[in-house]
């Protein structure tokens, strides 16, 4: 049945990185939204006690944006770091308003990506471990780019990543 489950997401994954990202835009609480992907991670068998997830992002304006997608964008992101980042890591989450956006950071000191890595990041289909799909990156960024946003990654091999994303207040364009 896991396996099925499995498969069953990868489909879904394909099939949403195929067509043009439909969002569904009202306000929300952005902080609200992190907080319950955080406690979600934290609960999770696979991670719990294992790595520290850190989150700040308080008194955040409500934002423009489609709400399941920035908790799938979240997960991925938070995911990816957990898989990159050795027992005893740290994943730190936090958000702040920039001028007329929504500054999503997260970041770890995990095992960080080269410079080949890096330019290759969003490709579809393009993994580094495993048993991964290669979708997962690639639809963190087209769900940011969908919202007007954008999605900047940097990273030092051995010392970690940083994501910075951004989603206009507003909503999309």
């Amino acid at each position: 049945l896991r396996e099925v489950k499995r498969l069953n997401e990868l489909v879904e994954e394909f099939l949403d990185s195929a067509r043009p990202v439909r969002l569904d835009i009202s306000p929300h609480d952005a902080g609200k939204i992190i907080g319950e992907v955080a406690s979600t991670f934290r609960n999770d068998a696979r991670y719990k006690g294992r790595l520290v997830l850190r989150t700040s992002a308080s008194r955040l304006p409500p934002v423009h944006m489609d709400g399941s997608r920035f908790r799938q964008v979240l997960w991925n992101l938070i995911l990816n770091a957990a898989q990159a980042t050795p027992d005893y890591g740290t994943i730190a989450i936090s958000a702040t308003v920039d001028g007329d956006d929504l500054l999503v950071v997260v970041e770890d000191d995990g095992v960080g990506i080269d410079a080949i890595g890096l330019s290759r990041i969003f490709d579809p289909f393009y993994t580094t471990r495993s048993g991964g799909t290669g979708l997962g990156l690639a639809n963190v960024e087209r769900v940011v780019v969908g919202h007007g946003g954008t999605v900047r990654v940097s990273s030092v091999p051995g010392e970690g990543t940083r994501f910075a994303l951004r989603f206009p207040l507003v909503g999309p364009p």
